[in-house]
């Protein structure tokens, strides 16, 4: 809880509080602008509030950025702390002089808040916490039509959502929740598929007519294979026999390019075994036989030698021959290699078969495609449908619960304040919308006194810390109900701070509930801050 709080620039400093009620007093004659909305404020800063930021405020504007030093205490352990306007997003940890010693993010700092305050079973911020009952002009959140509204934007799922909160009660709808979160982000990844034409959204008739295009597709497919396993049966008879005719023409060939071949090695052959070295054999017939007429024999050589010559020439042309015949035969073999080769291939690629199957698997994966996506979102569809159902009848029972505690709190209130004789403001919720009011009385009084009476209900029944209200919530209320009020207020334990005009209006019990409780009286004279601006141009 909140013990201290200091600023170099306020008249009186420091201003201590206590547990339980905590009163900022003005003067008898209601005097406005001292600055006790703004200490408020002040307050609702320390517990991690923005408004006294707001422009609308005056205050930065007219004194500059501020520095605040508090002192909180939990469990008889005291934390000191410096938070300045000038930067909101950290709170400064001190010693007990308030010499920072360390920056703390606001994020940590109110996360200590909620832990130290025993908060921690409530899935919600600090401020989310204490936002909606820190009640002070210059707040969003003053419509007493709409007490559950932190700022008047709120959509009511939200406001009951985190009343659920307040009650501890989410935890038993949290699972259909996140499911429903879920189902939804789903539900939106599809959306967005469709838009953007990843694939094509259609429709029930579309689904059914894709169905039974894929069966017929499926037919169709049967139907090729069927024909085609018959087709090859005939294909590979007529390509048997174009293939043997082929075979046998290419082995005539072969053995035409083999006798060609032969010839020539022959040709070959003759030509180098055609040699003059006979006159070498003459000399070893003259040693042998020394008689031998060897002019007769040379004559005979020479005669030999011409026709070898001759004959050489011939040979070599034939070879010639033979060798463009062989070339020409080479030529048709592989010609005849390529029509069997072509052949084959034409068995192992039927084109216009494949052409038509690949047209028909198109089709049918884009079909098959379409009503996967659309199966898709229609079972997202039927499961948000019953998510909601079910959430709809858990929170229809819990909020129903909340609704009879709170009405039959006010009823309480109201009994202890006004007695039997007035009706009582009454909440009506259900999971996605909630009204507040009394029936037969719209008077300014009964206005704010409606919005007094529900925080109080919910400050009893829930873990709520604090409240902050804010004189202009008394202002048009009946004296001895404010009396009344007062008297409850000093009831509680948790701390309570609320500004209040004119105090000796009041009767004595009441006077002396103030006084006792006051953490400071601002008046005309004695104002919050030393420098005052109210008459300045």
């Amino acid at each position: 809880m909140l013990i201290e709080l200091s600023c170099e620039e306020f008249f009186e400093t420091p201003i201590y509080f206590e547990e339980g009620l905590n009163v900022i007093l003005g003067d008898n004659q209601g005097a406005n602008s001292i600055g006790k909305s703004t200490l408020l404020l002040i307050i609702d800063f320390i517990f991690g509030g923005s408004t006294l930021l707001s422009p609308s405020n005056g205050t930065i504007k007219n004194l500059g950025d501020l520095s605040f030093n508090f002192c909180l205490s939990f469990n008889n352990q005291k934390y000191y702390f410096c938070r300045e306007t000038n930067d909101q997003d950290i709170i400064h940890g001190c010693d007990d002089n308030y010499r920072k010693l360390q920056a703390i993010n606001y994020a940590d700092y109110t996360a200590f808040l909620k832990l130290q305050y025993g908060l921690e079973n409530i899935n919600l911020s600090f401020r989310q916490i204490v936002s909606l009952v820190s009640r002070i002009w210059g707040k969003q959140n003053l419509n007493a039509e709409r007490p559950l509204n932190i700022v008047p934007s709120e959509k009511s799922t939200i406001c009951i959502n985190r009343l659920i909160e307040y009650f501890q009660m989410y935890k038993s709808i949290e699972l259909l929740e996140t499911d429903l979160n879920t189902r939804t982000d789903e539900k939106n990844n599809l959306s967005k598929a469709f838009k953007s034409q990843v694939v094509q959204k259609i429709n029930k008739t579309t689904y059914n007519s894709n169905e039974n295009n894929i069966e017929n597709i499926y037919l169709r497919i049967r139907t090729i294979k069927e024909e085609l396993a018959k087709d090859m049966c005939s294909i590979n008879e007529i390509l048997n026999e174009k293939i043997i005719k082929l075979k046998i023409k290419k082995d005539d060939l072969l053995n035409s390019k083999m006798s060609i071949s032969n010839k020539i090695e022959r040709i070959s052959k003759n030509i180098k075994g055609i040699y003059h070295g006979q006159f070498q054999e003459i000399q070893k017939l003259n040693d042998f036989f020394p008689g031998i007429n060897k002019e007769r024999l040379e004559a005979i050589e020479n005669f030999h030698s011409g026709i070898s010559n001759i004959l050489s020439e011939e040979l070599t042309r034939s070879k010639q021959s033979l060798v463009v015949e062989l070339k020409a035969v080479e030529e048709k073999i592989n010609q005849i290699n390529i029509q069997i080769d072509h052949t084959i291939l034409s068995v192992k690629n039927p084109s216009p078969i494949i052409d038509e199957v690949f047209n028909i698997a198109t089709d049918v994966e884009k079909m098959r495609k379409e009503n996967i996506f659309y199966e898709k979102n229609q079972k997202i569809l039927n499961e948000l449908k019953e998510i909601k159902k079910e959430l709809v009848t858990q929170k229809e029972k819990i909020t129903k619960g909340i609704e009879i505690a709170i009405n039959r709190k006010l009823r309480e209130l109201v009994t202890e304040i006004y007695q039997e004789s007035r009706q009582s403001p009454v909440i009506k919720i259900d999971p996605t919308q909630y009204s507040y009011n009394t029936v037969d009385d719209t008077g300014t009084g009964k206005y704010f006194s409606n919005l007094v009476l529900f925080d109080l209900s919910l400050f009893e029944l829930t873990t709520i810390p604090l409240i902050i209200h804010d004189s202009i919530l008394f202002k048009n209320i009946e004296i001895s109900a404010v009396a009344e009020l007062i008297k409850i207020y000093n009831k509680f334990k948790k701390q309570i701070f609320i500004s209040i005009d004119e105090v000796t209006k009041y009767d004595c019990p009441t006077i002396e509930i103030l006084l006792s409780n006051a953490a400071i009286q601002l008046t005309d004279e004695k104002l919050l801050f030393k420098k005052d601006w109210r008459s300045q141009k």
